[in-house]
């Protein structure tokens, strides 16, 4: 295209508009007016056509927000999947105790011990803990939770000193252990019948719980005297609570 043609096609513009344009408006118009030869192809191949110094830019513009959104994607994918696949079990077994929070190591040592004996392949489906506390007025007081625990049936097992013991009972979260051991069964562990204060029992009906000064395992394990054991929510995990019982071979 010449220089004359180039005047000729700007004087059209100009007559053809309502507002009047300096020669350099006239000139970004008509070079905007020109046909863009990238226009029907695709970004991609755009990309590879530019020349060197104008790719970096150009691929800012059309390229790198798309590729950070899919980056973004993968990166929540794999970390669902690793969540999902990293993610602890629920428990089969939840036993806790109170105001024994010094004891962590014995418990662990007494948990792995019943998981072997279950022939389980992940200790994490049994929790022995003492670190619970439901005699404070303190920040520290659990009761809210563990009545929403119990409730929810994510404690089974109970455990605790006398005061803890009976604390346990008053505020129904006790169950009787004839509920869950049965006439027969409870008569193999007489020798340790508690009732709700966690005082000794020779009476059926009011035992409620079991003397842990009885159990070979406990005292194996290092832990200490006069706690009282007794079940709670053992709607669904009836028998593991049983056989946890038994495990602590009590006599």
């Amino acid at each position: 295209m010449t220089a004359d043609d180039d005047q000729a096609r700007n004087e059209r513009l100009s007559r053809n508009s309502n507002v009047a344009l300096t020669p350099e408006q006239l000139d970004a118009v008509a070079a905007l007016a020109k046909n863009n030869r990238y226009a029907k192809q695709s970004s991609w191949k755009t990309l590879k056509e530019l020349p060197l110094k104008q790719r970096m830019s150009f691929f800012v513009e059309h390229f790198l927000a798309a590729i950070i959104a899919i980056a973004i994607a993968l990166a929540l994918i794999i970390a669902f999947i690793v969540s999902y696949v990293t993610k602890a079990p629920d428990p089969e077994l939840t036993v806790q105790g109170f105001d024994m929070s010094n004891y962590s190591g014995q418990f662990d040592t007494l948990r792995n011990e019943f998981v072997s004996s279950q022939g389980l392949k992940d200790k994490r489906l049994v929790d022995v803990a003492g670190d619970m506390d439901i005699l404070t007025n303190a920040s520290s007081d659990d009761s809210a939770k563990v009545l929403a625990m119990v409730s929810a049936g994510q404690i089974n097992v109970v455990f605790g000193n006398k005061a803890n013991f009976a604390s346990l009972n008053k505020r129904g979260l006790v169950s009787s252990v004839k509920s869950v051991l049965g006439k027969t069964g409870m008569k193999k562990y007489a020798s340790a019948w508690v009732d709700a204060k966690g005082a000794h029992t020779t009476d059926a009906s009011k035992v409620v719980g079991l003397d842990l000064s009885h159990a070979r395992k406990w005292k194996s394990a290092g832990l200490p005297d006069n706690i009282y054991i007794g079940f709670s929510n053992v709607e669904k995990t009836k028998t593991y609570a049983r056989h946890f019982i038994a495990f602590l071979d009590i006599r």
